[in-house]
């Protein structure tokens, strides 16, 4: 990634801070269990949408995604399973 778009991102990261905050909350506030985060799904993937990525959605799995942005330099992807093992769990048992 070059040096202007990783400006670019913190700066889009920077002045979308309270639409993050909101989706996290949003995402916090409606729990779901493992490999059935409808409600989580729908709310990153229209995110990601409103702010310009090309998404694929139920990409290999019901709530997993992948994400494009195109860029003047190169394309930024990357994909989401929304099933995530917490690690505070993990080094209880």
């Amino acid at each position: 990634m070059s040096k202007e778009d990783f400006s670019a991102i913190c700066s889009r990261i920077e002045d979308k801070k309270q639409r993050l905050n909101a989706i996290s909350q949003d995402i916090w506030k409606n729990p779901e269990l493992s490999y059935v985060e409808e409600h989580a799904h729908a709310v990153l993937t229209e995110a990601l949408s409103s702010f310009g990525f090309n998404v694929q959605k139920h990409y290999l799995l019901p709530t997993a995604f992948r994400a494009e942005y195109s860029s003047s330099t190169g394309n930024i992807s990357g994909g989401g399973q929304m099933a995530k093992k917490c690690p505070t769990l993990d080094s209880h048992s």
